[in-house]
C-alpha cells in the first residue's frame, strides 16, 4: 500500500560559523512511531553553493519517491549539505553531524536504524565517515569512492613526504577499514585504489576484495557497470538499496566493533594514545568491547590511557588486568594509564591533586595524526600580532589571509577525491588585542607572530612547548626559537606548532612563528592539513618534525 510522503527544505545554524545552512528531509506523513533513516551524501556541487545543493537534492528526492512510498518499511531520507565538498572531511563532516542531530530532535528517528550512503565524493565521504565513526551507522553503501590517495602522488614520486604520512594515514580507507568491523557495507565500483584511477580498472575488484578480506569486512562489492562522471545517477534503483539496508540485522551499536587510534574522535572515549614508541611511524590501537571487559591490541605504542570504569577486566596485548588491579588506579574521571616497560605493560596511577584539577588541559588527540584535523571540524579564528612594526604586522595579516583562503577555496583540503573542494566556511581574522577571554573559550586559534609581536604569544610563551629568543638576538633582527632540543636562528626558519590553549582547556592553538618576517611568510607554502604536532621549516624544506606527548611537550 502506497504511503503519503512530504519533502521539507529546512535550515539550521551551523555550530562552526553560525551561518544559516540548508538540508532536505523527505518523510512519510504522518509518521507512526520510530522509523529508519537513510542519510545520503551528495557528490561534488557544481557550483559549490546552497542553491545548487537544494536543486540537486530535490531532484534526488524525486528519484526516491517510489522507495519512500512503497518500501517494506517507512523511512526518512535525509540529505545534508557538506561544505567540505569532495570528501566530506573537516567542516563537511561537522555539517553532516549537525544535520543528523537536528533531524533526530525534529523527527522520530530510530537510533539503531541509521544508514549512510553516497556516490562519488559522497561515496568517498561516507566511507571515510564510516571508518572514523563506525558506531553511528547500521549499514553503509558507497559508489565510486576513492580508497586511498596514491593517485595524487607527484609524477615520479614513490610516496609523500615523511612528515605528512601520519596525517595521511587518517584519510586512507585502505588503512582504516578494520574500524568498520562487522558493519555491513556495499561497495559499487571503486575508482581510486593503489594509484589506479578513472573508470573501473580490471584490477580494482581483485585488489579491493583482497583488502576487504584482510580487514575481515562484512562487505559486498559490485563491479557490473562503471560509475561515470555526469552519467547515470546512483543508486540506479533506490528502492532496492533501501531494501538492502532494511535486510541487514539490527544489533547493538558498539559491541564487537574495532576502533583504531588513527581517527580523530572515533574512539568513543574508550582509549587514547599518550605516547608512541616511534613517533611518525605506523601505529595501531584496536579495541574490542564486551559488556564488562575490554580487549586491546597495540603496535608501536608505549603509553596509553583506558577509560575502564566498571570494567571487570582489561586485556592488553595478551596481558590481563583484573578489576582489583584497575579500580585502585582509576582517576576521578575513570581513566587508568598503562606504560610499556620492556616487553610488559604496567598499570600507572593517574590520580590528580586538587592543584592539578584547577588547571586542566585538553586530552591529547591521538598522535596519529595530531589535532590539526580536530581543529578543522570546529570554530577557528586567526589571530594576527600587531605589536611589531608595520612590515611585521602586514606580513602576519597576509599570511592569515593566505591560510584562510586555502582553507576555503579547497587548495588545502584533506580530500583526494577530485572536484570542487570549496568549503564555504566563514573564518574571522582578528588582531591580538581583539581576542577576549570569552572568544578564547569558544574557538581554536591560529596565532601568528612571536612573543615580541603578538600579545597572545607573549602571554602563553612560558606555558607551551617552544622557547623564543633572547633580547640580544632581537637586536640583531632574529626571533630565534627552540623546540625538540634544538635552537633555530637562520633567517629563513619558521615553525608550525599544534598545542593546547593553556587558558582554554578544550581548545587548540596552531602557532605559526618565524625568525624573521620573511621566514614567517614562507609558511604560506605549506599545506596545513597534513601537519604533525610540529614542523620546523627553512623556506620550503622541512628541517625537523614530530609529535607531542600527553603533557604537550615535544617528544
Amino acid at each position: 500500500m502506497s504511503r503519503p510522503t512530504a519533502c521539507h527544505v529546512l535550515h539550521y545554524t551551523s555550530s562552526v560559523d553560525d551561518t544559516d545552512q540548508p538540508y532536505i528531509v523527505a518523510a512519510p506523513e504522518p509518521i507512526d512511531g520510530a522509523v529508519a533513516c537513510i542519510v545520503l551524501l551528495h557528490d561534488t556541487l557544481n557550483p559549490a553553493h546552497r542553491d545548487s545543493f537544494i536543486e540537486g537534492a530535490l531532484k534526488e528526492v524525486s528519484r526516491w519517491q517510489e522507495a519512500l512510498r512503497n518500501s517494506s518499511q517507512p523511512f526518512i531520507l535525509l540529505l545534508p549539505m557538506g561544505r567540505g565538498n569532495a570528501g566530506w572531511l573537516g567542516v563537511g563532516g561537522r555539517d553532516l553531524f549537525d544535520v543528523l542531530a537536528r533531524a533526530e530532535a525534529e523527527f522520530p528517528i530510530d537510533p539503531n536504524r541509521i544508514y549512510l550512503a553516497g556516490a562519488g565524493a559522497g561515496g568517498t565521504g561516507a566511507l571515510q565517515v564510516a571508518c572514523w565513526f563506525p558506531d553511528r551507522w547500521n549499514a553503509i553503501a558507497v559508489a565510486g569512492p576513492a580508497i586511498d590517495d596514491h593517485d595524487d602522488l607527484p609524477l615520479g614520486a614513490k610516496d609523500f613526504p615523511a612528515w605528512e604520512q601520519s596525517a595521511r594515514q587518517a584519510h586512507r580507507a585502505s588503512l582504516l577499514l578494520s574500524n568498520i568491523g562487522s558493519t555491513p557495507i556495499l561497495v559499487d565500483h571503486p575508482w581510486w585504489m593503489d594509484g589506479l584511477s578513472g573508470t573501473t580498472h580490471p584490477e580494482h575488484h581483485r585488489r579491493l576484495s583482497s583488502l576487504l578480506d584482510r580487514h575481515a569486512a562484512n562487505a559486498e562489492v559490485h563491479h557490473d557497470r562503471p560509475l561515470l562522471p555526469g552519467g547515470e545517477a546512483w543508486p540506479r534503483d533506490p528502492k532496492s538499496l533501501a531494501e538492502w539496508f532494511f535486510s541487514r540485522p539490527v544489533g547493538p551499536s558498539l559491541n564487537g566493533r574495532s576502533h583504531t587510534s588513527f581517527s580523530p574522535r572515533s574512539f568513543s572515549g574508550t582509549v587514547r594514545v599518550e605516547r608512541l614508541a616511534q613517533p611518525g611511524k605506523p601505529s595501531v590501537v584496536k579495541a574490542m568491547t564486551t559488556e564488562k571487559s575490554l580487549v586491546i591490541q597495540t603496535k608501536g605504542v608505549a603509553d596509553l590511557a583506558v577509560h575502564a570504569i566498571e570494567m571487570e577486566s582489561v586485556r592488553l596485548d595478551r596481558q590481563k588486568f583484573a578489576s582489583h588491579v584497575i579500580e585502585p588506579m582509576l582517576d576521578r574521571q575513570g581513566w587508568i594509564r598503562f606504560q610499556q616497560i620492556g616487553e610488559s605493560w604496567h598499570a600507572v596511577s593517574t590520580k590528580k591533586t586538587k592543584k592539578d584539577d584547577a588547571l586542566p588541559i585538553p586530552v591529547k588527540s591521538p598522535q596519529l595524526p595530531g589535532p590539526i584535523n580536530d581543529m578543522r571540524w570546529d570554530r577557528v579564528a586567526f589571530v594576527v600580532g600587531t605589536m611589531g612594526d608595520d612590515y611585521e604586522t602586514r606580513t602576519a595579516e597576509r599570511l592569515a589571509e593566505s591560510i584562510k583562503l586555502k582553507w576555503t577555496d579547497g587548495s588545502d583540503s584533506a580530500s583526494f577525491h577530485p572536484g570542487d573542494r570549496t568549503s564555504l566556511v566563514q573564518y574571522d581574522v582578528l588582531a591580538d588585542a581583539e581576542v577576549t577571554d570569552e572568544l578564547m573559550q569558544s574557538r581554536h586559534l591560529v596565532v601568528i607572530g612571536t612573543p615580541r609581536t603578538n600579545m597572545l604569544l607573549a602571554r602563553f610563551q612560558s606555558r607551551i612547548g617552544v622557547e623564543w629568543t633572547t633580547s640580544e638576538e632581537v637586536e640583531e633582527g632574529i626571533d630565534s626559537f627552540r623546540i625538540g632540543g634544538k635552537t633555530y636562528k637562520d633567517r629563513q626558519e619558521g615553525l608550525f606548532l599544534l598545542t593546547a590553549n593553556p587558558e582554554a582547556p578544550t581548545h587548540y592553538l596552531l602557532v605559526v612563528t618565524g625568525t624573521t618576517p620573511e621566514a614567517l611568510a614562507s609558511a604560506a607554502r605549506f599545506r596545513t592539513n597534513y601537519l604533525p604536532d610540529y614542523v620546523v621549516y627553512r623556506g620550503s624544506d622541512v628541517r625537523q618534525w614530530g609529535f607531542c606527548g600527553a603533557d604537550w611537550r615535544p617528544l
